[in-house]
C-alpha cells in the first residue's frame, strides 16, 4: 500500500458514503475503498453508484450500491409535513424511492 491507504488503513471496517456518485462523495468512496473499507455507496441515481461500485470492485475492492435518499429532518419538518422526506401516503417520514423527478 502507498500514499493513503498506506496511511490509513481501513482493513475489516465498514464505511456509508451518501452522494457516493459523483463528486467530493465518489472521491471520497474510491479512497476508503483503496484504504481497504468495505464499501456502501448511497445517491439518488442508481446508474452512477452503480458505475463506481463496479470500478471499485474491478480493482479488487469490496462494494455495493444502495439507490436511497438519506433524509436528516427537524421536528418541525415533521409536524409541518413539509419534509423532502415526508410521503403524502404514510402518518411517519420515512426515506423514499421518489425519484427526483418527482418532488
Amino acid at each position: 500500500m502507498t500514499g493513503f491507504a498506506a496511511r490509513f488503513g481501513l482493513e475489516g471496517r465498514a464505511a456509508l458514503v451518501t452522494g457516493a456518485g459523483r463528486g467530493i462523495g465518489r472521491a471520497c468512496t474510491l479512497a476508503l475503498a483503496q484504504a481497504g473499507a468495505e464499501v456502501w455507496l448511497m445517491a439518488r441515481t442508481r446508474s452512477e453508484i452503480d458505475a463506481a461500485a463496479a470500478e471499485i470492485r474491478a480493482s479488487g475492492g469490496k462494494a455495493h450500491a444502495l439507490a436511497a435518499t438519506a433524509c436528516l429532518i427537524s421536528s418541525e419538518f415533521v409536524t409541518s409535513q413539509r419534509s423532502p422526506c415526508w410521503t403524502s401516503s404514510s402518518t411517519t417520514p420515512a426515506a423514499t424511492s421518489r425519484s427526483p423527478s418527482s418532488r
